[in-house]
């Protein structure tokens, strides 16, 4: 078995946040921290349960591998290599992407109201990104 080589993360704060260190941290780290802090959340609130069916730990191993195992380190990878505007600017892509896979792998019908909605999201996203937004969010 392998290990996994992720880089490590050192958050880049504007001046005016005051001059406070924080030290890098691993990307499976900072996954793992989310991840029991969040079933801490979930048993104590009393919402936490032993799933009782074979498909119910499907769902779950599904869960865990895609969005907690795959795309968190890859944000912290994207803040990292792009910046933390351009990798917010990613993130806010997440409807869209949630659409296209629910009608690709669930057979989801795609309604006028769907398309419209992932077309804003795709125009707002690239409009965001284009180089007069850059600059005045830079001139801040």
């Amino acid at each position: 078995v392998g290990t996994i080589n992720m880089p490590k993360i050192r958050p880049q704060w504007p001046s005016s946040c005051g001059t406070a260190r924080v030290p890098p941290s691993a990307p499976l780290a900072v996954t793992t921290h989310v991840t029991l802090v969040s079933a801490l959340t979930f048993a104590a609130i009393g919402t936490l349960a032993v799933p009782q069916e074979l498909g119910h730990w499907g769902l779950i191993l599904g869960m865990l591998i895609v969005p907690t195992l795959i795309s968190m380190p890859a944000l912290f990878s994207a803040v990292q290599r792009l910046g933390a505007a351009r990798a917010s600017l990613l993130t806010t892509t997440d409807p869209l992407w949630a659409l296209l896979f629910a009608a690709l792998l669930l057979g989801e019908p795609l309604g006028p109201s769907q398309i419209a909605g992932g077309a804003l999201i795709l125009g707002g996203a690239v409009l965001a990104q284009s180089r007069r937004s850059t600059q005045r969010l830079s001139a801040l």
